[in-house]
């Protein structure tokens, strides 16, 4: 296997409803040749909601093309990149085996795997507005439980579709990105683990600890 870069993908909040008033960067548009990583993401990307999506934990936000496959059978649409509001769309690479901290090497850019994408209410009007049947959306693509990862960026530099991802470095502990889904998910049981790694956001660990604490 060869993982790569099938899609760069990048776009701007805009306003997609009127009423009630959506306003998202969920729609992301390939670009084409090499695109510029800053510490923060993708050269012309921006997010509308930064208090779920963007910062530092959440520079880039990826999906495999395998995946957006799947939901091109289950919806019976084409399903492009980028559609899912991903600025990488990868092939070859099963993100759910990804290990919290692993380092890639993209381009000529640097990154570490930081954590999952949660399913919004957002998410699902979002879909409803492309034409899918988006019942239950949130539940549905919950349960497929392959819902993408999120970047920090280590190193600046310029990522372009057809680069290979590199993995440089995984972490010997072992926390999976699958791990991580169905601890916030649906087994909370398992985010006593979340507490025994580095590299996961800060909102991550305290949802964690308030469980340990019996607060949450």
């Amino acid at each position: 296997m060869n993982p790569r870069i099938v899609s760069v993908n990048a776009g701007l909040p805009r306003v997609v409803e009127e009423k009630p008033r959506l306003v998202t960067g969920i729609d992301k548009i390939p670009r084409f040749g090499p695109v510029t990583v800053g510490n923060l993401g993708l050269e012309g990307d921006g997010v509308a909601d930064e208090r779920r999506h963007g910062g530092t934990f959440r520079a880039l936000h990826v999906h495999a093309a395998e995946d957006l496959a799947h939901w091109e059978r289950e919806l019976g649409r084409s399903v492009r990149p980028g559609l899912f509001g991903e600025n990488l769309t990868t092939t070859d690479l099963d993100l759910n085996r990804c290990v919290v901290g692993e380092e890639w090497m993209i381009g000529t850019a640097r990154f570490a795997v930081t954590t999952v994408r949660m399913p919004s209410p957002r998410f699902e009007r979002w879909m409803g507005l492309q034409g899918c049947d988006s019942t239950g959306w949130v539940e549905r693509f919950t349960a497929y439980g392959r819902p993408g990862l999120y970047l920090s960026v280590l190193g600046r530099g310029h990522v372009a579709a057809g680069d290979p991802v590199d993995v440089l470095h995984v972490p010997d502990h072992g926390l999976t990105i699958g791990t991580v889904f169905r601890a916030l998910h649906a087994e909370p049981g398992l985010l006593p683990l979340l507490l025994e790694v580095d590299g996961l956001p800060p909102e991550v660990y305290d949802r964690a600890q308030d469980h340990v604490d019996g607060t949450g």
